[in-house]
């Protein structure tokens, strides 16, 4: 403790106290950025290893691409696998075919497959062209159309 020759017992707690917390605070803080560099590179070396393009944002700066992981049978799964073998469908087209799904498999809800068509498009794996949704694959192909 700096300083205590005049000081009270009270004082002395209270400077004692100001310096533990200043002292955990430097501890918290660079914990925070040892945490925060390490969450940097493993983000960086799972980018590296995406086979994903990366995307630009409007100020020209890259955003990362993350792999999208999606279960065989998972909704997403079988909204890209309609829309793999039905290209060129609207939203609305696939939101009325899969919600009145007659297969072995549960309907999917409205609000389900447009997240999936979001999620799916954000991820770079299906294109939206003139309001149909087509593989990103195959958008050569929708273009020639």
């Amino acid at each position: 403790m700096i300083g205590t020759r005049n000081m009270t017992t009270s004082e002395k707690l209270a400077q004692l106290a100001a310096e533990l917390e200043l002292a955990a605070y430097q501890r918290g803080y660079r914990d925070g950025l040892r945490a925060a560099s390490t969450s940097i590179q493993k983000l960086m070396s799972a980018d590296a290893e995406s086979e994903l393009p990366a995307e630009t944002s409007d100020s020209g700066r890259e955003k990362p691409r993350i792999r999208l992981r999606m279960r065989k049978g998972s909704d997403q799964y079988r909204v890209l696998d309609f829309i793999e073998k039905n290209p060129g469908l609207r939203g609305v087209q696939i939101v009325e075919r899969l919600s009145a799904s007659k297969s072995d498999e549960e309907p999917i809800e409205e609000r389900t497959v447009r997240t999936a068509l979001h999620r799916l498009k954000q991820h770079g794996m299906i294109v939206q062209q003139e309001n149909a949704w087509y593989p990103a694959n195959s958008q050569e192909e929708a273009e020639t159309e």
